[in-house]
């Protein structure tokens, strides 16, 4: 894309907008800033009179619109000897370059701060500010980044975009608007983002209702048990990348669910599997026949007294396996440390009647928190929504 397409790019077409506004540049309403760089040598104070912002600083907890603190501060004196200033309070920042960059965050300076040369600012002139920082937020700025190995973009390329802009007044109302929609959105997702969360939190509450733990009381014809008393595990065999087939029509599984197809099968009936190594070390899944197990699993090769594979597979799950890794470096979990687990054991016939509850259970829950993420996909797409409509002078 030529830096004519990428700077109309926003625009998509040079729309009619309502009466009174006017497309502007931006460099007519606001100055386009670069930041400074910051010498090692330099960095380390927190009690200097002005913050001097890196990226890093727009993630910390309470910076995600406003940002007034960094973990480096300047004074006037440090100033000079980089050659650099303060940008007032109400300046926009972003970051300019790198991968950064395509994270599209943008930062309101919450007070008179300088910031290092990896971020550019909008500082504004003749325009409401916080109607600035929302047109802002509309703007992708990977799609006006160069195509280098390491993205980012130039002054002058930001300084062109072109802004529809209503009578100063107009924009006030706008920006007061948007901010009571942005609120009422902010609450809405903090709502379903609990919700989520209690939802997922569901299935590990209804293990704990089942499954009793060591030093509590068991049911009549329940017992406690070694895990090594009642299965036996076995690694499974390494499968070379260069056999994986994606035409395969057999799952290959390496700790938790499928991770490719294979053109042969190790087994043919489903396996209670856990996962050896990394990051899905101690998670268990149950199969699907026919499938290949590599060696970041183990599987359960043998049942020593009568066990239901879903009733295994809820057993295990409750167990916490993970615990039970080596947590040196990467988390490794073997045979021996899942042979020492104690767990409790019904008969055969309970096993069964427990598998339907807690399958019943499990996929009301699986539907429960699929609409919660429904839900919250739904309040994501609300601020581009809102903001669309605000600079179409819909609001």
């Amino acid at each position: 894309m030529n830096s004519t397409a990428k700077t109309q790019r926003h625009l998509e077409e040079k729309r009619k907008l309502p009466e009174g506004w006017r497309w502007a540049k931006l460099r007519e309403v606001a100055d386009v800033v670069n930041g400074f760089g910051f010498a090692e040598s330099l960095q380390g104070r927190k009690d200097l009179p002005y913050p001097f912002i890196k990226v890093s600083d727009m993630n910390a907890p309470g910076a995600e619109i406003v940002i007034e603190k960094a973990t480096n501060t300047v004074d006037d004196e440090i100033l000079r000897h980089l050659c650099a200033r303060c940008y007032p309070k109400g300046t926009i920042v972003f970051p300019k370059v790198g991968g950064a960059l395509l994270t599209n965050k943008k930062r309101v300076l919450g007070r008179d701060s300088s910031f290092d040369n990896n971020i550019m600012g909008v500082v504004p002139k003749h325009i409401d500010r916080e109607f600035l920082y929302y047109w802002l937020c509309t703007i992708d700025m990977t799609i006006y980044a160069n195509t280098q190995a390491l993205p980012s973009i130039r002054q002058s390329v930001v300084a062109s975009f072109e802004i529809p802009l209503p009578p100063l007044s107009e924009q006030r109302r706008i920006a007061v608007a948007l901010k009571d929609q942005m609120a009422a959105v902010e609450k809405a997702r903090a709502a379903a983002q609990a919700r989520l969360k209690a939802v997922k939190a569901l299935p590990a509450a209804f293990l704990r209702q089942v499954f009793p733990q060591p030093g509590q009381p068991l049911p009549d014809d329940w017992r406690w048990a070694k895990l090594g008393d009642v299965i036996h595990v076995r690694s499974g065999d390494f499968l070379p990348a260069t056999s994986m087939d994606s035409d395969g029509i057999f799952p290959v599984y390496g700790g938790n669910g499928v991770t490719g197809f294979h053109g042969a099968y190790m087994f043919e009936e489903p396996k209670v599997i856990i996962g050896r190594v990394g990051a899905l070390c101690g998670c268990v899944h149950l199969t699907e026949p026919k499938s290949w197990i590599t060696d970041n699993a183990l599987y359960v090769s043998e049942k020593k007294c009568a066990l239901d594979d879903s009733f295994l597979f809820f057993l295990l799950t409750a167990s916490d396996l993970r615990s039970l890794a080596n947590q040196m470096g990467q988390p490794v979990i073997s045979g021996a440390s899942i042979y020492a687990a104690i767990c409790p054991i019904p008969p055969f016939i309970e096993q069964q009647y427990i598998t339907s509850i807690l399958k019943e259970q499990m996929a009301a829950t699986d539907k429960a928190r699929e609409a919660a993420e429904e839900e919250l996909s739904t309040i994501n797409a609300l601020p581009a929504a809102l903001l669309r409509r605000a600079f179409s002078g819909e609001v």
